[in-house]
């Protein structure tokens, strides 16, 4: 119920700031641009977890704040551009925030030597080199599947309560019972085929969610 409330109070307040965003496009009001500033600055606040979520895997870079502190700026920049007829606004921020620490980590990650100095460093030779094969997940691995897997119980979250509730039950059900359907239907007190359906409309709307926030 709390995720499902906040999730209403983003949406409201995505909604206030685009209102806000044109009428201060039409207006000098300096109260109108106040209003603006307050309300992008609690939108940002709300939506931090969207800069946390892609800037987990860079903990161990030296410039992490720096990468917090660009995909803040991307967000930013998303709640200024944003229009809820060219889509959802996840999605859209998911773009900004990505393809900004995407780059700037690249651009830290990538070691430039002088080009007078090229002559003097030599590559090693691949066979002078021990070759072990680790087929273990590796940490970026790891928080990346962290990443992907808060953003679908978001996802969920997002779900009407009916569609939400079958299908929590649905894939809490299927990991240990192929009967799932039959204990859904008797949990929630419905037919089969309408457990069916609802299964259908909450796989169906739970994709487009995910698509729109680009996972």
């Amino acid at each position: 119920m709390k995720n499902e409330t906040k999730a209403e109070k983003i949406q409201n307040l995505l909604s206030k700031l685009v209102l806000m965003r044109r009428k201060c496009a039409k207006s000098k009001s300096v109260k109108a641009k106040l209003e603006l500033h307050r309300l992008q600055a609690e939108c940002a606040k709300e939506l931090e977890y969207l800069v946390e979520a892609r800037t987990r895997r860079y903990r161990g870079f030296a410039n992490y704040e720096d990468l917090c502190q660009d995909g803040r700026i991307a967000l930013f920049l998303a709640l200024q551009s944003y229009e809820p007829e060219k889509g959802d606004f996840f999605w859209w921020a998911n773009k900004y925030i990505k393809t900004k620490i995407s780059r700037e980590a690249n651009r830290h990650s990538t070691i430039k030597i002088p080009l007078k100095q090229t002559r003097l460093v030599q590559p090693y030779k691949v066979s002078q080199l021990p070759i072990i094969v680790d087929n273990a997940p590796s940490a970026v691995d790891n928080m990346a599947n962290e990443e992907k897997s808060n953003l679908i119980k978001y996802a969920i979250n997002k779900l009407p309560p009916d569609q939400r509730k079958v299908i929590e039950l649905h894939y809490e059900m299927s990991e240990r019972d192929t009967n799932s359907i039959v204990k859904i239907c008797s949990t929630m007190k419905i037919s089969r085929m309408n457990c069916i359906k609802l299964l259908d409309e909450a796989k169906n709307t739970l994709k487009q969610n995910l698509v729109e926030m680009g996972v």
